[in-house]
C-alpha cells in the first residue's frame, strides 16, 4: 500500500518523532517528578523549622508573660513604698512647718519689740547721748537690752535656717528613697 503523502518513511519519520517526544516528555515528566519531590521535601522542612520557631516563640511569650509579671509586681512594692514615703514625707512636712511657724511668730514678735524699743527709746537715747550726764548708765542699760533683743532675733533666725536645712535634708532624703 502506498500513501499518497509519502510513504512508509514519512510514517516511520512521524514514529521516530513521537518517540523523540514521548522520550523528551517522559524526561521532562521525572524532572518534574523529581522537582515535585524536592519540592515536597522543601515543604516538610519548612514545616519542621515552623514548627521549631511556633515553639520557641511559645516558650518566649511565656517567658516575657512571666517577667512581666514580674515587672508588675516590682511596680506595685514601689507603688507602696511611695505611698509609705510620700506619708512619712508629709508628716515631716507638717512637723516643719509648724516649727518654722513658731519660729516666724517669735521673729514677728521680735521685730516688734525692736520696732517698739525703736519709737519709744531711740529719741530718748539720743537725748541722753547728747546731754552726757550721769543717765549714761541707763542709756548702756538700755542699749545692753536692745543689743540682746538684735541678738535673740539673730538667734532665731539662725534657728530658722537651721530648719529649713532640716527640711531640705528631709526633702532631698525621700527623694533618694523615691529613686531607690
Amino acid at each position: 500500500m502506498r500513501f499518497p503523502w509519502g510513504g512508509k518513511e514519512r510514517v516511520k519519520d512521524l514514529e521516530l518523532k513521537l518517540d523523540e517526544v514521548s522520550f523528551g516528555r517522559k524526561k521532562a515528566d521525572d524532572t518534574n517528578e523529581s522537582r515535585a519531590q524536592q519540592v515536597e521535601e522543601r515543604v516538610k522542612n519548612l514545616e519542621l523549622k515552623l514548627d521549631e520557631v511556633s515553639l520557641g516563640r511559645k516558650l518566649s511569650d511565656d517567658d516575657n508573660e512571666s517577667r512581666a509579671q514580674q515587672v508588675e509586681e516590682r511596680v506595685k512594692d514601689l507603688e507602696l513604698k511611695l505611698d509609705e514615703v510620700s506619708l512619712g514625707r508629709k508628716k515631716a512636712d507638717d512637723t516643719n512647718e509648724f516649727r518654722a511657724k513658731q519660729v516666724e511668730k517669735r521673729v514677728k514678735n521680735l521685730e516688734l519689740m525692736e520696732l517698739e524699743l525703736n519709737m519709744c527709746w531711740k529719741p530718748k537715747l539720743d537725748e541722753l547721748e547728747g546731754k552726757k550726764t550721769d543717765d549714761g548708765i541707763i542709756f548702756e542699760q538700755i542699749e545692753d537690752r536692745v543689743m540682746g533683743i538684735e541678738f535673740k532675733l539673730d538667734s532665731l533666725n539662725t534657728k530658722l535656717e537651721e530648719i529649713s536645712k532640716e527640711k531640705k535634708k528631709a526633702d532631698d532624703a525621700d527623694d533618694t528613697q523615691v529613686r531607690v
